[in-house]
């Protein structure tokens, strides 16, 4: 398939030299800014950091530089709704670009464009993609413009996934440029934008499709760019289903991290591609700017990966749910509430949060001819996805929670899935009415592919607690055995949680996994 820019508009033509223009001037002020970085390599550091944003309440930023800068600087989030009129949201970012209080800021969705015109100077990649995402205030007092996105987006691809291949960039902002960019730089033999206004959309240098051209340009690597899969569109992709993925795509890649397993990352694995979240990104794009800020510190590649590394961990320890599943009967609840205990989490019982919603225990509507399990059901997912919804608890889920489509995504969105193995002669039947109406034997066939596909670890329980024996043969309590159990639990999940880590950090090798995302 040949794409090219035969047929364009007079309206597009002139655009497209609006650009040029823009580009031109770009330049002019990349070579200020270039001599502004020689001028002040070592920029002054004592003063505070910020984010500013549409809406960055939700954002680690705060968390990585805490963490990648030792505590060397105070970091804030600012929250700049945007404006409905331009000169009001130009007007807005002057006023905090101009606190003195602020040696740098970090910039994000939707002011990635709109705050270069503000900047006296760009360096020369900020330049070229027309977007800035870290501003550094010289010791001049004048601001200058640098796009670490690019940085950070190719320390999260490598050149692995990306050379040789034809990739397709979905949106056109800031972070779709600085991702398509980064994608060049990687070896990518193609790479086209995507948008849903194609024709209102044209770039100098790159070439733009509409989503119904997608599968036939057959893209090897997908990237996300765009805000569908986080905030109040969490539950959302921006294909609109499984099928609508493109059978040739190897690597799925989503610059969102919070939820670390987006719906788009989750269909990608379902169709057969590798997921990768943008968590690197965020850690790395951050790693640059806080040199950018001080670049009076050297420091060691592998030094570099490894601070990544830790900060990954401690956002993933924050950020992911430990979501345990299981076949009815096999200690869930007893088990996670006595983790979120150790581990000084909150807990949710999903079985107790649908009673709530039902208004009344759940054996009384299964039971009920006129609602019945399906009425059952639908409250049971209501309450699988609003407890899902948070981060940093420990969730005990139902049995067959696991079989709705819907609860399975909101438990993987933001979750380790746990799944408690339980041997079926030793699970508790007792007020359980599908369990005695099914039969056990028969609902575990119907589930047990279920609870693997979807699991993270999977744990044996094959303890009566209560019932196990000390070196010296002497019973021990109930409460140290669950206790030990449940402390073994813990030691598994950091486990993950740091080959997660190491994975999301580039220092071990990504999986491929079906099903499964970093």
């Amino acid at each position: 398939m040949k794409i090219g820019r035969m047929g364009q508009s007079k309206k597009n033509k002139t655009k497209n030299n609006q650009r040029r223009r823009y580009h031109k001037a770009a330049s002019k002020g990349a070579k200020a800014g270039r001599n502004a970085v020689q001028k002040n390599a070592a920029p002054v550091s004592a003063g505070r950091r910020a984010l500013l944003g549409g809406d960055v309440s939700g954002s680690y930023s705060k968390v990585v530089h805490g963490l990648i800068s030792g505590g060397a600087y105070e970091y804030d989030l600012i929250s700049l709704p945007p404006a409905n009129d331009a000169a009001e949201n130009a007007a807005a970012l002057r006023s905090i670009l101009a606190d003195a209080r602020y040696d740098g800021f970090n910039v994000t969705v939707p002011y990635k464009r709109t705050v270069v015109e503000l900047l006296d100077g760009l360096s020369e990649e900020a330049a070229a993609l027309g977007a800035v995402n870290t501003v550094r205030r010289e010791a001049d007092g004048t601001l200058t413009g640098f796009n670490t996105d690019l940085y950070g987006f190719v320390q999260m691809v490598g050149r692995a996934r990306a050379e040789g291949r034809r990739a397709a960039v979905l949106g056109t902002g800031g972070a779709a440029s600085a991702a398509a960019e980064g994608l060049r730089r990687l070896g990518a033999s193609e790479v086209v934008l995507v948008s849903r206004n194609a024709s209102q959309a044209a770039q100098d240098d790159i070439p733009v499709l509409g989503y119904d051209e997608l599968t036939s340009f057959a893209p090897a690597v997908l990237v996300n760019a765009t805000p569908v899969g986080m905030g109040a569109l969490a539950e959302q992709s921006p294909l609109e289903s499984l099928e609508a993925f493109p059978p040739e795509t190897v690597v799925a890649i989503d610059l969102i991290y919070n939820p670390l397993r987006t719906r788009f990352l989750q269909d990608a694995a379902a169709a057969g591609a590798e997921p990768v979240s943008g968590l690197s990104m965020l850690i790395y794009q951050a790693m640059q700017a806080r040199d950018l800020w001080d670049a009076s510190k050297e420091r060691t590649l592998r030094g570099v990966h490894d601070t990544a590394a830790q900060a990954a961990a401690t956002i993933l320890k924050d950020q992911l749910n430990i979501v345990v599943i299981g076949m009815p009967g096999s200690g869930k609840s007893s088990i996670a509430r006595r983790l979120a205990k150790l581990m000084q989490r909150t807990f949710i019982d999903t079985d107790r949060l649908t009673e709530e919603l039902l208004g009344e225990p759940i054996p009384n509507v299964i039971r009920d001819p006129a609602r019945g399990e399906r009425h059952f059901r639908e409250k049971e997912r209501e309450a699988v996805c609003r407890a899902c919804a948070g981060h940093g608890a420990v969730i005990a889920t139902g049995g067959g929670a696991v079989m709705d489509p819907v609860s399975r995504r909101a438990m993987r969105s933001n979750g380790i899935v746990v799944y408690l193995n339980r041997p079926i002669e030793m699970l508790a039947q007792r007020d359980r009415p599908i369990s005695q109406a099914k039969g056990v034997e028969r609902i575990f066939e119907e589930r047990q592919a279920t609870y693997e596909a979807l699991a993270d670890l999977v744990v044996v329980n094959n303890r009566r607690f209560g019932a196990t024996r000390t070196a010296d043969g002497r019973m021990q309590s109930y409460n140290k055995d669950l206790n030990d159990f449940a402390a073994g639990l813990e030691r598994q999940v950091d486990e993950y949680v740091t080959l997660c880590a190491q994975r999301i950090a580039g220092t071990a090798e990504p999986t491929q996994t079906r099903g499964k995302a970093q």
